[in-house]
């Protein structure tokens, strides 16, 4: 059978959104290898589910000695800084990357996490059919819908679809101001190189890619190639209304909902905190696991929730608070308040009545399909944090907040208005209910088997 790889962004949410496809191909008898650019991040969460891992790092330049640097005046460090930044992108332009790993494994299909999009062009050279993989709502610019950054709900009026025009403008100069000056002049990560557009260029002509003919700015984070479809891991239910665009197959429910979790040190103590008592509802709040990069330190805000439900026990609330802090970080913590740095979310969202959440598309998504309702605080305006809490909201399964100005009691106040309106759980069971009985899942898999087949049968 087939050699299927993927290199995927190393974040969990990453990861876990390819679980189900890529047992399901498994189980067909392909092998599924998964290719580790972070030097061993991901070998355990991948390798529990029972798939291949094969390294590659690209830490090929360590950042400057500190202590050196100290010797030189500004003038010298600057020009030591930027002689690096020369070193980084002219080993970029010289560097067969994924010689030796593409000629060992042979892979007979690439499957591309979009954060990785510019990787096509150093791919495209070895002949293997590609796809995108995309764990966000769909990218691609729409004159009805607003950039997934923007907290805007919209509808049918042309003043909302000059609002949502007016969104993309913001968000491009943003990103262009971020590629081609901050990236461009400070920037030493090798992967947001590759986002400064002269790289790219150069990386098209020597790799003999057609940029020009097939390049696509209409994407909210990253360029696009219409020569290569995009398999857009979100249910269309979760999205506004908007047209489809012709590159993009949505897959409907990626959600591994048996994959592999790891249970907390305390397992006794998280076990007993599932357990609810009569006329108790269970609330779970997360705000997964990049908090700490995204919003800084969560405390206070993991503070205001435990006010709002400490010592009140028609509450029972669980708090994973990520690897940055600990039960010790809180003080003269309630019987009904239960802490633990990570939790096996699956499991805990089978017992909640609720979910706090940051507004990660992978926890939503988990929310949808085990019909738990949400409450979405954004971290930053960054990210697609702000546009999947407008969804929520436009879609009326869930409420949303302001993480830096809401108190306990505008927490407790939204919170109960989702826990005690059945509307919020009627609608997300009927989102639920429309995602799973359609064949989405079954046409994303028909696609990739259709690609393998082609490039079997062109081998053989």
């Amino acid at each position: 059978m087939a050699t299927i790889t993927l290199i995927i962004h190393p974040a969990t949410s990453h990861l876990n959104s390819t679980f189900k496809v890529m047992r399901s191909l498994k189980d067909l008898g392909h092998r599924i290898i998964y290719i580790d650019v972070t030097n061993g991040s991901i070998i355990d969460i991948v390798g529990k589910q029972g798939f291949e891992v094969e390294p590659i790092g690209f830490d090929h330049f360590p950042k400057p000695d500190v202590r050196k640097l100290a010797q030189f005046n500004i003038y010298g460090k600057i020009k030591k800084h930027f002689n690096y930044l020369s070193r980084i992108d002219k080993w970029i332009l010289e560097e067969e990357i994924y010689d030796e790993i593409i000629d060992r494994i042979k892979p007979d299909l690439l499957i591309l996490d979009t954060h990785y999009t510019i990787d096509a062009i150093l791919l495209s050279k070895y002949k293997i059919p590609m796809f995108f993989y995309t764990l966000f709502v769909p990218m691609t610019k729409a004159f009805n819908v607003p950039v997934c950054t923007s907290s805007m709900i919209p509808n049918d009026s042309k003043w909302s679809h000059w609002k949502s025009r007016w969104t993309w403008i913001r968000h491009r100069v943003r990103l262009f101001l971020e590629n081609e000056i901050y990236i461009k002049f400070f920037s030493v990560s090798f992967e947001e190189r590759l986002r400064i557009y002269s790289l790219t260029s150069l990386l098209a002509q020597k790799n003999k890619f057609p940029l020009s003919e097939v390049i696509e700015f209409n994407k909210a984070f990253h360029i696009g190639f219409n020569n290569l479809p995009e398999i857009v891991a979100i249910p269309k239910e979760f999205d506004f209304p908007r047209d489809k665009h012709p590159n993009q197959i949505n897959i409907g429910s990626v959600v591994d909902l048996n994959r592999y979790e790891k249970m907390p040190d305390n397992e006794l103590r998280f076990k007993e905190s599932l357990k609810t008592e009569s006329g108790q509802v269970l609330i779970y709040c997360s705000l997964g696991t990049l908090a700490a990069i995204q919003y800084g330190n969560p405390l206070h805000f993991f503070r205001k929730v435990i006010e709002a439900f400490g010592s009140n026990n028609k509450y029972r609330l669980i708090l994973s608070v990520g690897d940055k802090l600990t039960e010790n970080d809180f003080e003269n913590v309630p019987e009904n308040i239960f802490i633990f740095q990570r939790v096996p979310q699956l499991q805990v969202l089978r017992h909640a009545n609720m979910m706090i959440t940051h507004g990660g598309i992978s926890s939503i998504v988990e929310c949808i399909l085990l019909g738990v309702p949400m409450l979405v605080y954004p971290l930053s305006n960054r990210f697609d944090q702000p546009g999947n809490a407008a969804r929520v909201v436009f879609h009326k399964i869930g409420l949303r907040g302001k993480i830096n100005y809401d108190n306990c009691k505008k927490i407790k106040k939204k919170s109960d208005s989702i826990l005690f309106d059945l509307s919020y759980k009627t609608n997300i069971e009927n989102m639920k209910s429309a995602i799973t009985t359609n064949n989405d899942f079954n046409d994303g898999i028909d696609l990739i088997k259709s690609a393998l087949t082609q490039r079997l049968s062109s081998i053989y």
